[in-house]
């Protein structure tokens, strides 16, 4: 039976019909699922914005030209948005005779084409070859009910498309497998659910995704444009890892689900996201938190901030849970052991989400007590660490701690590759720039008698520090670019010169909020990077701190140049 806008007619036989392929960047995609039976198109020709489109859909045995007498089944105007993209999802009707349907889509003076295989379920030809899949017991006899392009067409399977080709033998013995443990008989749908999920999987275990998602995503649980935009969400490490997956014909939506959360927390901004991922899918991961929860707030960074440095290793959702059992081990064995930790101890890495909210500096007195000699100070100390020696920051440690800035731990160490908290880097500046200010912001997450909230308040008082949505996050590793941005604060208040600039191979990954306080402490020789990245969102050590802060000390000040 055919549907048809006939008014329309006319309308598409004017125009001409080149293919689109001289447009500049013009794309159009044509798609299928065969368990939906949707049949989606999606263009962007931004040279034909608000353009009337015509999509025809026929069932082309004749081979003769539409006109008043032989029109398309199906016929459809559409009208590109003011991008020029075409967005089309037309459901084709189970009643439908089965076979090959060609889809033209016209406009804009152009014109492109495709096509589907639709399968209709009462046709007796598709009813016979059901039968006779059912009565196979053996690969051969199995395949014998495949053995052509017009029986495969009659199933709903394009006999021309690449994959079927090259995986139909794989197909067939899934499907001989799938009816073996199930014995059950075959439906003309089921054949076509089972073959479609066997070709996909076949497909994605062999690196073609993409183009497994464009014509079978819904056996996945999802449309194509999702699995896109779970794609991109995850800078592409979903595909990598469905390619990676166990697969079954009875898992393929379970898989993906995995699969997609896996992608998430491994592609994680910093630690403190795989935290909230981890802990709000703690049932889809099968994940216990009874002995999470016993660990102290001020803590349980720890558990995920190693977790962020062994994300590279996450290949499944499992590997995410090993992980999470080690480290939050770890971290308990490490808090209830006789042992401790100075007041400047840091976790793992990772950007806790907190100096994008851009405050404005505020002029108000700094006391900046006067620059030292690093030699003297450092040959004066009296202060030694166990794990410091010859390293690249050994001379500024000690300065920090001669004057009572930073502190060691009772075992003689430092720790100088521990990373640093907000509240810490807080507390360092504080002392050593000798600012002190009450009016500060009041955080939700600051405790007035936290040992910290003096340092976090005066740094706030003065716009050098800021929060997020009223927090301030002080138990979050304070990123690299973060800490640069509070560093070209006090500079700014203090009449420190920063002269010169200097980029990095990575500054396209710097944050626009603190690009240019980067560019110039890095040009100041304040900050060196890795010698070509600056890896603006790992997290500061407490060697990296202390030579921070001590080469901004003792840069000049603006009135002595």
């Amino acid at each position: 039976m055919k549907k048809i806008i006939s008014v329309l007619l006319s309308v598409l036989l004017t125009f001409p019909v080149p293919a689109f392929a001289d447009g500049a960047g013009e794309e159009v995609v044509f798609s299928f699922d065969s368990g939906t039976r949707c049949l989606s198109v999606r263009g962007e020709l931004p040279d034909l914005c608000h353009k009337a489109f015509t999509l025809t859909v026929d069932l082309r045995e004749d081979g003769e030209e539409f006109s008043s007498s032989n029109t398309p089944d199906i016929m459809f105007l559409y009208v590109t948005d003011e991008n020029g993209i075409l967005k089309i999802s037309e459901y084709i009707d189970k009643s439908f005779v089965g076979g090959r349907y060609d889809v033209v889509l016209t406009g804009g003076g152009k014109s492109c084409n495709s096509y589907f295989i639709f399968m209709n379920e009462n046709d007796p030809e598709t009813v016979a070859l059901i039968d006779d899949i059912n009565d196979a017991s053996t690969y051969d006899e199995l395949a014998l009910a495949a053995d052509s392009d017009d029986k495969l067409q009659k199933l709903g399977i394009d006999a021309a498309n690449k994959f079927v080709k090259e995986y139909l033998s794989c197909v067939i013995a899934d499907i001989l497998q799938y009816k073996t443990d199930s014995g059950e008989l075959f439906t003309p749908s089921s054949v076509l659910d089972v073959f479609s999920k066997s070709l996909a999987v076949n497909m994605i275990t062999n690196g073609h995704t993409d183009e497994a998602m464009q014509n079978y995503a819904s056996y996945f649980g999802i449309t194509n444009d999702e699995y896109l935009k779970d794609r991109e969400n995850t800078s592409s490490e979903l595909t990598s890892l469905l390619e990676k997956a166990n697969f079954s014909l009875s898992t393929t939506k379970t898989v993906y689900k995995s699969s997609l959360l896996t992608a998430l927390i491994k592609t994680a901004q910093n630690w403190s996201y795989m935290q909230d991922l981890v802990t709000e899918n703690a049932g889809e991961l099968g994940i216990d938190l009874s002995d999470y929860e016993t660990i102290r707030d001020s803590s349980k960074y720890k558990v995920f901030s190693a977790m962020y440095e062994e994300r590279e290793g996450f290949d499944s959702t499992d590997d995410i849970v090993l992980s999470f059992y080690n480290n939050v081990d770890a971290v308990i064995y490490e808090t209830t052991a006789p042992s401790s930790s100075g007041s400047s101890g840091g976790g793992g890495g990772g950007r806790g989400g907190s100096s994008s909210v851009s405050v404005p500096v505020v002029n108000a007195p700094v006391v900046v007590p006067p620059a030292a000699n690093d030699n003297e100070q450092t040959e004066n100390a009296g202060i030694n660490f166990n794990d410091i020696k010859d390293h690249f920051a050994e001379k500024f440690i000690l300065i920090l701690a001669s004057d009572g800035i930073i502190n060691g731990y009772e075992d003689g160490s430092f720790k100088p590759d521990a990373k640093v908290t907000r509240a810490e880097f807080a507390k360092i500046v504080s002392l050593r720039f000798a600012i002190e200010d009450e009016s500060g912001a009041v955080y939700d997450d600051v405790a007035s008698d936290a040992w910290y909230a003096s340092y976090v308040s005066a740094l706030s008082g003065i716009g050098i520090v800021s929060g997020y949505d009223g927090k301030f996050y002080p138990d979050s590793i304070i990123s690299r670019q973060d800490a640069a941005l509070m560093c070209k604060r006090v500079a700014d208040l203090t009449g420190k010169v920063l002269d010169g600039k200097k980029t990095f191979a990575d500054s396209s990954l710097i944050s626009p909020y603190a690009s240019e306080a980067v560019a110039c402490l890095a040009g100041s020789g304040v900050i060196n990077g890795d010698g070509t990245n600056f890896r603006p969102s790992d997290g500061v050590s407490r060697a990296e701190c202390s030579a921070m802060i001590c080469r901004l000390f003792n840069l000049k000040n603006a009135i002595e140049k």
